[in-house]
């Protein structure tokens, strides 16, 4: 089985509790090096993981031997120089989302990798959650119909250690850009990405001064379907709330937990999923068959997802959505699609 050597960029959160202890179980993947601003934590988390090499500057990475792959997990403003970078020294790419705080930079990093003709992944793992991609094939065997209308949603209390998520010039927003810019994806993936004609949003600042803490927002679709995010790091709640619920001219999905409800005979039937797995491990498994994908689209296996282009694609709409809740009303997409 071919190997591919890995260099991590950013030994923060994400790093710690994800990727490297996903990346160390990876039977086809070898941490070669780590890089961190912080050298003294890098060779820290180096130690705690047994990563051999601990580069002192970024540049080391690029000449370093047995390195294919840069795993980019640091704050948000530095993924498109890091992945440009990258990309340029002949090296394949996972960025953690999102890729960038604009469409213009998302749009610098597509063109990147055109121009090396490098692979790029950006971080949508909830693509890869088991749940998800059952619900989505009974979304593309049509067994639920045309499905007209998306509710999904994600509450959850804001992560403390984290605090650069409520930096704009950093992050690039607030909830939108931490959660919902996953739930976006999610429902443009269930919409087999369909162009959006319209948004119009909501977004307040309960407890965060700068950014949002909280979006209400609903998605036109040149079919006439619609689909509506919320998303929260404040609404009061005794426990978190995930879900993303499909309605369909057949019948309905469900996530979280996993149900499908359809329309026979003249009564309802639901189809459940023996729940074998608790949250936390469809959480790390949906990272783990996100990385299997990618390596074997480095392989030449499987074709590109979740790439530079569909980053730029989701910009658009995010950059529309904070646009219309600014202006309160609803903005157009006439370039969408």
């Amino acid at each position: 089985m071919e190997r591919f050597g890995v260099a991590l960029v950013g030994t923060g959160h994400v790093a710690q509790t994800v990727h490297l202890p996903l990346l160390k179980r990876l039977p086809q993947v070898e941490v070669v090096a780590l890089y961190d601003r912080n050298l003294s934590k890098a060779r820290m988390v180096a130690e705690r993981f047994s990563v051999p090499y601990v580069a002192e500057r970024l540049e080391e990475l690029w000449s370093l031997e047995g390195v294919q792959i840069v795993d980019v997990c640091t704050t948000t403003d530095s993924h498109p120089e890091i992945a440009i970078a990258a990309l340029e020294h002949g090296k394949h790419v996972f960025v953690e989302k999102p890729l960038a705080r604009s469409v213009a930079e998302a749009e610098e990093v597509a063109r990147a990798v055109a121009r090396t003709g490098k692979h790029l992944m950006v971080g949508m793992n909830h693509r890869f959650r088991p749940d998800a991609t059952l619900l989505k094939s009974y979304v593309v065997r049509g067994e639920l119909g045309t499905i007209y209308y998306i509710k999904a949603g994600w509450l959850q209390p804001r992560q403390r250690e984290q605090r650069w998520l409520t930096r704009a010039d950093i992050s690039g927003g607030g909830v939108l850009m931490d959660l919902g810019i996953l739930l976006l994806d999610l429902t443009l993936w269930m919409y087999d990405f369909a162009a959006v004609r319209s948004v119009h949003a909501a977004m307040f600042r309960h407890q965060t001064r700068v950014v949002e803490d909280l979006v209400i927002a609903t998605l036109y679709f040149s079919s006439g379907s619609v689909a509506t995010l919320e998303c929260s790091w404040s609404l009061m709640r005794p426990e978190d709330l995930y879900y993303c619920n499909i309605f369909g001219t057949k019948g309905s999905g469900y996530l979280n937990p996993f149900r499908v409800v359809k329309h026979s005979d003249g009564e309802f039937v639901s189809i459940t999923a023996e729940r074998r797995t608790s949250p936390l491990q469809q959480y790390t498994r949906s990272y783990e068959l996100e990385w299997q994908y990618f390596l074997n689209t480095v392989r030449g296996v499987v074709p590109p997802v979740s790439t530079a282009e569909e980053a730029v694609h989701r910009m658009r709409i995010v950059e529309a959505l904070y646009r219309s809740a600014q202006e309160r009303q609803e903005v157009v997409l006439e370039a969408s699609g």
